[in-house]
């Protein structure tokens, strides 16, 4: 086929496929009511007209702020909206174009950016494509995992790659709210250890009553600890993570055997420079079933360990890579995280009881608001969480 045909099927192909007119649209949420703490997700369905005359469906996603709302002063620390549209017009972006200089055939794991503003992004609706939220209530099982460390080691692997580029800088991003900031660490993780260690005395047991004293760490100490936890060791393995990979930012698409084809990493909005096990950590506490992480977790550090290693030598990076050893003791340095997670955010993230986690509560009220103390006495956590509530105390407190 000769250049100029070519050019003109090309063209004709573009003009038949665009949409040259919006007959109508309707708007709903896309996420019931506290699910996303920074944003409202709302769901825009239209239907439009193509360049070939023919009509349909189409829909998007529209995440804006939030209007009044008590996280608005940590959305605005952060600039979420400009952060999140940096990934994807640059970041993102550029692993794109790594993929295809290396010839990578797999998916990218995130979805389209089409548009944004100082205090909106639209985006594309992924529901629409047949993919689906994870379940964070339940967590994940380990072919999930396995599946999502994978494609979340080539992200790791192209990130570094981009580092060694000087495309991306650790200066681009702000250390780990998680870690560094003051009100979210008193609203999010220490007013939820200090209700878990007043449940833990009240019904757990008297077998109890030595663990609940420990994970009631004073605020001052536990702002100490995880500050110097987040301090940037230039000696790790650090990559851009993600900073939030849980259920709530996880959607994944399933063939007929009810085995993951395709996965969407959301909300971009916590991108921090430092050690790549901290989203690894974070996922495995946040999103796998915890029996199965606890059982099988030297797996699921080979699983993301080997894909990282694959993935550093086919995107051609030559610098020192980790060995399996260093990540886990690493993945076993800032578990700390992982395990005041548990004592805090988890069991309210999980509960099957109504209202048991009030963001607005949480962060307006301090230490003794926002959780409540019904879900830290489900008698439950002890099978579900206790193992790793014991770990904690006697590893790190």
């Amino acid at each position: 086929m000769e250049r100029q045909v070519l050019e003109e099927v090309l063209k004709k192909f573009d003009s038949d496929e665009s949409v040259t007119k919006l007959l109508d649209i309707s708007i709903e949420p896309a996420l019931k009511k506290g699910e996303n703490y920074m944003s409202d997700i709302i769901r825009v369905k239209t239907n439009v007209v193509l360049g070939n005359g023919r009509t349909i469906k189409r829909s998007f996603i529209i995440k804006k702020k939030i209007e009044g709302y008590v996280m608005n002063d940590v959305a605005k620390e952060l600039d979420i909206f400009r952060l999140e549209a940096m990934m994807y017009n640059v970041v993102l972006k550029e692993m794109e174009y790594i993929m295809k200089e290396f010839e990578d055939t797999g998916e990218v794991i995130w979805c389209q950016l089409y548009d944004q503003g100082p205090t909106f992004l639209l985006m594309e609706d992924l529901k629409a494509s047949g993919y689906i939220l994870a379940d964070r209530k339940t967590g994940l099982g380990l072919e999930d995992g396995q599946y999502i460390l994978h494609n979340l080691a080539r992200y790791h692997a192209m990130a570094k790659v981009l580092e060694v580029r000087e495309l991306i800088t650790k200066g681009m991003v702000k250390p780990f709210i998680v870690l560094n900031n003051r009100p979210f660490i008193k609203g999010i993780i220490h007013s939820g250890m200090v209700t878990f260690s007043k449940a833990i005395k009240e019904s757990w047991g008297s077998s109890w009553e030595d663990v609940a004293e420990k994970i009631n760490i004073p605020f001052d100490t536990l702002c100490e600890r995880l500050k110097e936890l987040g301090k940037l060791d230039e000696t790790k393995f650090n990559v851009l993570n993600h900073g939030d990979v849980w259920p709530n930012n996880i959607m994944m698409k399933y063939n007929w055997k009810n085995k993951p084809v395709a996965l969407k990493i959301l909300d971009w909005q916590l991108s921090h420079y430092n050690s790549c096990c901290f989203d690894v950590m974070f996922f495995l506490f946040y999103s796998i079933m915890p029996s199965i992480r606890r059982s099988n977790l030297e797996l699921l550090l080979k699983c993301y360990h080997g894909s990282l290693i694959q993935s550093l030598d086919k995107f051609g990076y030559t610098g020192k890579k980790p060995t399996l050893e260093d990540l886990t003791l690493e993945f076993e340095r800032v578990s700390f995280l992982g395990y005041c997670l548990y004592c805090s955010e988890f069991p309210a993230l999980v509960t099957d009881l109504m209202d048991g986690y009030d963001i607005g509560g949480v962060m307006d009220d301090g230490s003794e608001g926002g959780y409540s103390m019904d879900v830290y006495k489900d008698e439950r956590l002890i099978d579900k969480i206790g193992p790793d509530i014991r770990i904690f105390a006697e590893k790190f407190l």
